[in-house]
């Protein structure tokens, strides 16, 4: 296909917000530039700022005509990265370089523990072929491909904002808020895709022009580079591998699709309604899309979208072959002008894939707060909740990969979790300790036959094996080392403008993994 492409360098951090960005006092970035912001740039550019106008043919073929902004996705190896496929699975303990499995190609029953890979991008090579001196005894290498696998590097800061810089600080009306922002010094490739040569020519010329995007483009964000802008004639999105399962052809999402069930008219979240075949798997996900119209001043309606990504199975037919390559070089469903609706055919079938990592630290720059000011107080709870959300979220990894074996009966384990609940209301560790001891050493301990169930299992967590008793036994006389447990330091607690999160009780997370780990083993005895 005929494309016009570009690389776009970030000389400063880029804010393009996502609608729904969580906490009501920041707002945090899209990882990519999408197709919708570098058109209505483009348009602006061509319009010197006025608003467009639909009556004058050029502007109308260029932004309305067949002419598709694609998003622009992070360059890596040299080339365009594209979404992760959702359907790239790897094993929890296989490290940062293990092997990924594409359950689209494999079933995955045998392999317990996998989990979706946090990288949002990928860069997929083929093996390479090795040739021999007869052009017969040329063949594929065994090796598996490789996906380089990249998440963009991030800019997280905090501001200020003062509605009276007179008497903000007399009368604290200032208030802070934080970006979380693409850093500058990435490069991203984007591509603009036309039938019309001259189109591309024009829309090439008018590239230049553009110089900031995003929010807050008065507050040091925003400022782009274009380089490396050529047409080129035969422009391919990605490259399909040889397909090693005929039965079956597999769909990727390289952007979001907003479609619409032809029955029912609701925002569908399969491509199953639009093609003629079997539905085999899917791996989807659907989430919220919006935008912003500069002409309008206004923001785009909200719509249902699937995720690009996401990953559809379909049984192999040449009808459904042929509806699939019109959509592929189409788009499929709204807004394909601003770079939805984009579709691979078979670009990953291989059953399994190495993994590559290039994966930048976040940089964060901070402000300093004055100690209990508004802002301060206001910093204080906002890194509060951040700090939680992390501890809950290693809490519930850490009770997901727990196992018990020869578990004790329900009822013990229902007793022991109303003691650490309550050990944990009421600050007092003694009332979960006592229960553990020995008859000999507390009135309060459990009876002989109690004690043997908890002596007799053995629970496996973080990596470790030891008996129940004396896993329960070590949380209650020290809860600090619930941390080692999660793996969580707490010499690296999130901070912003100087502030930093407050000391987690150690007593509260050791009686909720308590409560947890026994809860799950209680389930799946009864099961």
């Amino acid at each position: 296909m005929k494309a016009l492409t570009y690389t776009l360098e970030l000389l400063e951090p880029l804010l393009i917000a996502n609608p729904i960005s969580g906490d009501e006092n920041s707002a945090t970035g899209l990882d990519y530039i999408p197709g919708n912001v570098m058109r209505g740039a483009l348009a602006h550019a061509f319009t010197n700022g006025k608003r467009g106008d639909l009556s004058d043919a050029q502007f109308r073929s260029l932004f309305f005509g067949d002419a598709m902004f694609l998003n622009a996705y992070p360059l890596v190896e040299d080339q365009r990265s594209l979404p992760t496929p959702r359907s790239w699975q790897c094993e929890k303990d296989a490290g940062d370089f293990g092997p990924i499995y594409d359950l689209a190609n494999s079933e995955g029953e045998e392999r317990r523990q996998l989990k979706g890979l946090s990288q949002p991008f990928t860069c997929l090579q083929s093996p390479s072929v090795n040739i021999g001196e007869d052009e017969d005894e040329s063949e594929v290498s065994k090796e598996k491909p490789k996906a380089t696998m990249y998440a963009p590097e991030r800019d997280v800061r905090v501001h200020i904002i003062q509605q009276d810089r007179r008497n903000a600080v007399q009368e604290n009306t200032g208030s802070i808020y934080r970006y979380d922002a693409l850093a500058a010094g990435q490069r991203f490739v984007g591509a603009i895709v036309a039938q019309d040569d001259d189109v591309l020519h024009q829309l090439e010329k008018w590239l230049a022009n553009v110089v900031k995007l995003g929010k807050s483009r008065s507050a040091g964000y925003g400022a782009v580079k274009l380089t490396d802008v050529r047409v080129q004639p035969d422009w391919r999105e990605y490259v399909p591998m040889q397909a090693t399962h005929s039965e079956r052809v597999v769909v990727t999402l390289l952007s979001d699709v907003i479609v619409h069930d032809p029955t029912t008219g609701a925002y569908a979240g399969s491509l199953a309604p639009l093609f003629t075949g079997k539905l085999l798997k899917a791996f989807a996900r659907t989430h919220v899309v919006g935008g912003f119209n500069l002409a309008w001043g206004l923001p785009l309606p909200q719509a249902h979208a699937i995720q690009a990504g996401s990953v559809f199975v379909f049984e192999h037919s040449d009808v459904l072959l042929k509806q699939l390559q019109a959509a592929e070089a189409n788009g499929i469903g709204e807004r394909r002008h601003d770079g939805f609706g984009r579709i691979a055919i078979n670009w990953h079938t291989e059953p399994e894939l190495r993994m590559g990592k290039d994966e930048p630290e976040q940089k964060v720059q901070d402000v300093a707060l004055t100690e209990g000011s508004a802002e301060w107080q206001l910093a204080q709870r906002m890194v509060n909740r951040i700090w939680r959300m992390q501890l809950d979220a290693a809490l519930r990894s850490a009770i997901s990969s727990a196992k018990l074996t020869s578990a004790p009966q329900n009822a013990q384990l229902s007793r022991m979790r109303v003691l650490a609940r309550e050990a944990w209301r009421s600050s007092n560790a003694a009332l979960l300790l006592d229960v553990l001891k020995k008859e000999s050493e507390s009135p309060k301990a459990m009876k002989r036959h109690a004690r043997e169930q908890f002596e007799r299992s053995l629970i496996i967590v973080a990596g470790q094996t030891q008996p129940l008793i004396k896993w329960l036994k070590t949380l209650a006389e020290q809860p600090d080392t619930v941390w080692q447990t999660l793996q969580i330091d707490l010499l690296r607690r999130p901070q912003i403008g100087g502030v930093q999160a407050e000391s987690p009780n150690a007593l509260e997370y050791a009686a909720r993994l308590v409560d947890g780990v026994l809860r799950k083993a209680a389930k799946e005895g009864v099961e």
